[in-house]
């Protein structure tokens, strides 16, 4: 496992990261997105979502209450909040262990607790979202983990944009 952390200052910066991740990576790929309350999970999602399709304006939701929203885009993408779920039962009784393996597809889970991986997805990168207050601003430090699973030229490419400013 390799890890790269980011800091980002503002949501605008957190999008412009997820439209970098998105351009560097390929399906199939799971994004276990890690993080408290308003850390900018589902605002990591609509701007990835957005970089896939940038003409299409997809409206893009938390899945809370759904669970699960597939967007449209090119490749698709499976956006998985599991934070109600409590069993692995669950989660494939549910069908959503069968979108986290969907080998056509990048997957956005929101709350992914253990389950991504008990379920052992492919080319899993967890992403922790952390807020900072600093000086009257609320920064986000973003580590990113790619699994033994991920290409070596996905770590190389991110790390590679991530270090480029930010707008």
């Amino acid at each position: 496992m390799q890890s790269l952390r980011v800091h980002v200052a503002n949501e605008t910066q957190l999008g412009d990261l997820a439209a970098r991740l998105a351009a560097c990576l390929q399906p199939p790929c799971v994004l276990a997105l890690y993080g408290q309350l308003g850390a900018g999970k589902t605002t990591f999602v609509r701007a990835f979502v957005d970089a896939l399709a940038p003409q299409a304006h997809v409206q893009v939701n938390s899945p809370t209450y759904t669970l699960a929203n597939t967007y449209c885009t090119y490749p698709v993408v499976h956006h998985l909040d599991l934070y109600r779920l409590d069993d692995l039962e669950h989660v494939w009784d549910l069908g959503l262990g069968e979108l986290m393996l969907d080998e056509q597809a990048f997957v956005c889970v929101e709350w992914p607790k253990t389950f991504v991986r008990e379920i052992a997805v492919p080319r899993l990168i967890e992403m922790q979202l952390d807020m900072k207050a600093l000086d009257g601003s609320c920064k986000r430090h973003v580590k990113l983990t790619f699994s033994a699973e991920c290409p070596r030229t996905w770590y190389d490419a991110v790390q590679k944009v991530v270090k480029q400013p930010y707008d």
